[in-house]
């Protein structure tokens, strides 16, 4: 389907389209790393076309697409020149996914700091503009970094609220990213803390209104998680 798309796309000389052909040609790899270079000429193709909300979303997915591999270098060099895009764009809902999307492979990299910024962002703009679909990335992030500083009742709190407040299915493409953020921070915390406490804490997070579950993300001081 996207070599035909490239072929016509190529006859017309669209460069929207043909930087839409192969970015999708390389979304369809199962192998990130090796379809980069494909990416990359794609989204060059969109810029060229000054098709810059639609480069910026591809390359913020195409970032979701290394996580899932675990290649974190690509996935940060991918949001990069998502957020360069995004700023330049300055709509707020293509600044909240990108900012979510930063987020993620910032905190499952390793770095915090960046993590928790990006996260921040994502559910500024987000509750800002009441654009409900950021609420549950950014407090499962928070809840990842909370599990990550041992803080493990904020933890379960966030989670419970994270998923409270979800509007949609997760998708197959972001499926095994949060459950890393499960296995590799949640689950931990859960064990510390133990399952009956853990299991309380989640469920005061699940009856949290959004304006509740945003202000104790992010300033756990302003609302009591009991």
């Amino acid at each position: 389907m996207g070599e035909e798309a490239l072929e016509l796309a190529t006859g017309r000389r669209d460069e929207a389209l043909i930087g839409l052909a192969l970015t999708t040609i390389a979304l369809g790899d199962p192998h990130v790393e090796e379809a980069l270079p494909t990416l990359w000429s794609g989204v060059a193709r969109l810029r060229a076309a000054g098709a810059i909300e639609r480069r910026a979303r591809i390359l913020s997915r195409s970032a979701m697409a290394a996580l899932r591999d675990d290649a974190y270098e690509a996935a940060q060099a991918l949001q990069a020149e998502a957020l360069a895009d995004a700023v330049v764009l300055g709509d707020p809902w293509t600044l909240a996914f990108v900012h979510g999307n930063m987020g993620l492979a910032a905190l499952l990299s390793g770095d915090h700091d960046t993590a928790r910024e990006a996260f921040r962002d994502e559910l500024v703009t987000g509750h800002s503009h009441r654009f409900e679909t950021f609420y549950f990335e950014a407090l499962l992030g928070f809840a990842g970094l909370a599990a990550v500083d041992g803080d493990d009742g904020r933890a379960a709190t966030l989670e419970g609220a994270a998923w409270a407040l979800n509007d949609r299915p997760v998708t197959v493409a972001e499926a095994p990213v949060y459950e890393r953020i499960r296995e590799r921070m949640l689950a931990a915390a859960r064990s510390r803390l133990g399952a009956v406490a853990w299991e309380s804490a989640r469920a005061a997070g699940a009856v949290m209104t959004a304006d509740a579950a945003v202000a104790y993300a992010l300033d756990p001081a302003a609302v009591t998680a009991s």
